[in-house]
């Protein structure tokens, strides 16, 4: 997008994802299931409504945004781009009763918000207006080390390090399990990820399924 000079709507996309019926639906109980979306082509239709697969999707989609954000976030009308973008998580804020997906939500919108006021003290300091086209082209030209300390793209820069560390975890865990089922007979051909067993009680509620929040 910043080398085209133009502006894709990408949120309204992700933002319809996270408001995707099966998402809004209690998750299945009992076995859980290891998936990580980046090595995933396809799922089968049982998985859809597991607790897993719903964390896997919230967690990429809210990844996919930041990412996006994250080009703008040195562009002098960053705090402008972001307004729709600030309204509809706080929107998701209010919907979401599940504390682990309001706390995705909750860190995103504090980054989002710690960016928009970094660019604002910014932009208050030049003597330019929005008329001055090359100056606007040229904000913050030539400060690569003060924007890569910046808040939004320093917690980029973690989520993507935590990303990575998960998917080589999820990578070798799949190939120590294909090295186990070598030469064993595997009839169960249901599921399109590998499944374990987990006790996890505390989590048992749905995207919008009441769940205290204090």
């Amino acid at each position: 997008q910043s080398t085209w000079d133009s502006y894709l709507p990408v949120p309204p996309i992700l933002f319809e994802i996270l408001n995707c019926s099966e998402l809004h639906k209690p998750p299945e109980g009992g076995k859980t299931l290891q998936l990580h979306l980046d090595t995933t082509l396809s799922v089968s239709k049982a998985s859809l409504s597991t607790k897993t697969f719903h964390s896997a999707v919230i967690s990429d989609v809210l990844f996919q945004l930041l990412s996006f954000i994250t080009v703008f976030s040195s562009d002098i009308s960053f705090p402008e781009i972001v307004i729709p973008i600030i309204t509809s998580l706080r929107l998701k804020l209010k919907d979401t009763n599940v504390i682990r997906f309001k706390k995705q939500f909750q860190l995103l919108l504090e980054n989002i918000l710690s960016q928009k006021k970094w660019i604002e003290d910014k932009r208050n300091k030049v003597e330019y207006g929005p008329t001055d086209i090359e100056k606007i082209k040229n904000f913050l030209l030539n400060n690569n080390n003060e924007i890569e300390n910046s808040p939004l793209v320093k917690y980029h820069q973690t989520m993507k390090h935590i990303r990575e560390s998960e998917k080589q975890a999820f990578l070798e865990g799949q190939g120590s399990r294909k090295d186990k089922d070598d030469g064993e007979d595997d009839d169960d051909e249901g599921d399109d990820f590998s499944d374990v067993d987990e006790d996890d009680s505390d989590d048992n509620n749905g995207f919008d399924d009441d769940e205290d929040d204090d």
